[in-house]
């Protein structure tokens, strides 16, 4: 499927940015940890986007390959640490962050993970930046440094 990653990640960003307007709105009653440990709680009793994934897996005919791909307890302890820094605890900051500041600044401080991508990205994997991405991440920091200004 052409440009599936695009797409999603247009659409990551808009469910961000209502699960950001949301969260603080929820925010202003209650505190952000109470606000994430609800969430966790919702989460693992509702399964909707666990059940969704599999259905698209299953769809696209890749259900067997996930299934296999959970054989390799190198990968699997990876996406382990992932989900857990990633997930929970970056799921928490942001929305600490959210709660202690305005929402498009807060939302605007969580999407500097580019920053620290592309050095990591070089470093750990020997991937080659590219001008584009050095461009964005700069036109990203400007975009944070005028909202730091105002």
């Amino acid at each position: 499927m052409p440009y599936l990653g695009e797409i999603a990640g247009i659409g990551t960003a808009i469910l961000w940015a209502a699960n950001a307007i949301f969260f603080a709105e929820g925010a202003k009653r209650i505190d952000a940890l109470s606000v994430s440990i609800l969430r966790l709680i919702l989460a693992s009793i509702i399964l909707v986007a666990t059940v969704a994934v599999a259905l698209a897996t299953i769809v696209i005919g890749k259900a067997r390959k996930v299934v296999a791909s959970t054989k390799n307890a190198k990968a699997m302890l990876f996406v382990a640490l992932g989900t857990t820094i990633g997930l929970i605890m970056g799921t928490l900051l942001a929305f600490v962050s959210i709660n202690n500041t305005e929402v498009g600044v807060g939302a605007t401080l969580i999407s500097l993970s580019p920053l620290i991508l592309l050095p990591a990205s070089r470093i750990i994997y020997g991937e080659r930046i590219t001008l584009i991405a050095i461009v964005g991440t700069i036109v990203t920091l400007a975009g944070v440094a005028l909202l730091m200004l105002r």
